[in-house]
């Protein structure tokens, strides 16, 4: 029976060969980035400005079977541009992403096997003069017809040269069934760039996780990646509580 916790034992080969699929990057920063996927053209379909998808493949004992690139953008397959689910925030289009379901050897009903799907950006690698910089990856994001066995996240990967996350670079935030709200809602994964980062390889992006054709589609939408001002927030943090006291001070008296 196909269980969920294929996850915790493919991060590895998520990590290595996810990575194979990444697009060249000209400079060695990592940079803000934002879409709402209004823009997106429908009909095939392209998931525009760089997205990739890299699909993984494990036996029923959990060993990785091997993996393939999937080209976003020249089929709906694993993701598509959806033009029903958003919300008054969420504009025309927002991205699906699920899983290939065309891979009969794995998706198969009765096949105990599992496929990983990633959808992701890749930022090129990282600048040491980045170190100690906080950087926040946000989105809109609600559940879709996610169900049973199947499980998916977001997720940052600071990835080495032979594409295996660096100590501290897997950072996830679950999105599986249950975890997401049936109504939109913003969710965040926050990282700092530690010292180990530099010049190592910075991706984003969902995956999902399923086996015997159970569905694993959650809808996302207004993807950002930004640095965090920390003095500035701090700042502004502290500013702003001290004005709720006042306020709430004054209401009282």
């Amino acid at each position: 029976m196909f269980q969920k916790n294929f996850y915790k034992g493919s991060l590895k080969a998520l990590a290595m060969l996810s990575a194979m699929a990444f697009a060249s990057a000209s400079s060695a920063a990592i940079v803000s980035y934002s879409t709402d996927f209004e823009s997106t053209p429908l009909n095939p379909n392209p998931i525009g400005d760089g997205w990739l998808g890299f699909i993984n493949q494990f036996d029923e004992f959990n060993n990785y079977a091997g993996g393939y690139v999937y080209p976003i953008g020249t089929t709906d397959q694993v993701a598509n541009i959806n033009t029903s689910e958003g919300g008054a925030s969420q504009g025309a289009q927002v991205l699906s992403v699920y899983s290939d379901y065309e891979n009969r050897t794995f998706m198969t009903n009765g096949n105990p096997g599992a496929v990983e799907t990633n959808v992701y950006q890749d930022q090129g690698l990282i600048n040491p003069s980045q170190v100690g910089e906080i950087w926040s990856l946000s989105f809109d994001a609600k559940q879709g017809n996610i169900t049973g066995t199947a499980s998916a996240n977001a997720f940052v990967k600071i990835l080495d040269a032979g594409f295996q996350p660096v100590p501290g670079g897997l950072i996830t935030l679950d999105t599986s069934e249950g975890a997401l709200s049936t109504d939109w809602n913003r969710y965040s994964i926050t990282f700092e760039v530690l010292p180990n980062f530099a010049n190592q390889r910075l991706q984003f992006g969902f995956s999902t996780l399923t086996g015997n054709d159970v569905p694993s589609g959650n809808f996302y939408d207004n993807v950002n990646l930004s640095a965090v001002p920390v003095p500035a927030a701090v700042w502004l943090f502290g500013s702003g509580l001290i004005g709720l006291i006042g306020i709430a001070r004054r209401n009282k008296s």
